[in-house]
C-alpha cells in the first residue's frame, strides 16, 4: 500500500522538522505523529494548485526535449498559438493533478 500525497508530504514535514513520523502516539499503532500535519500538508498542497509561470515553463522545456530531443527554446518548436494550447492544457492536467491529490484515500 503506498502513501497518499498528504501523507508523504505530511511525513516530508516531520523529517524536516527532526522528527520520525511513524512515531506511534498513544502506543495504539494507529495513531502516527505524522497525523497530526495532515492539515500543513493540505495547506501545502493547495497552495500550488495555481502552477506558477516558472512551473508552466518547466513543463514546456521538458516537453520540447522529449519532442525534439535536445534543449532549443520553445518558442522555437512551436507556434504562439500552440504554446497558448499547451499552457491551457498544462492547467487543466495540473489543477486536475493536485485535486486528486487532495481527494486521495489510501487503498
Amino acid at each position: 500500500m503506498t502513501d497518499t500525497m498528504i501523507e508523504r508530504v505530511a511525513k516530508a514535514i516531520c523529517w524536516k522538522h527532526g522528527m520520525n513520523p511513524d512515531v506511534s502516539l498513544g502506543g495504539d499503532g494507529q495513531n502516527f505523529l505524522w497525523m497530526e500535519y495532515e492539515p500543513a500538508a493540505r495547506a501545502a498542497i493547495e497552495a500550488m494548485r495555481e502552477p506558477s509561470e516558472g512551473m508552466f515553463q518547466g513543463a514546456l522545456a521538458a516537453h520540447v526535449s522529449f519532442l525534439v530531443g535536445d534543449d532549443r527554446s520553445p518558442n522555437d518548436v512551436f507556434t504562439d498559438e500552440a504554446i497558448t494550447n499547451a499552457r491551457a492544457a498544462f492547467h487543466r492536467a495540473h489543477v486536475s493533478a493536485i485535486d486528486a491529490a487532495l481527494q486521495e484515500t489510501k487503498g
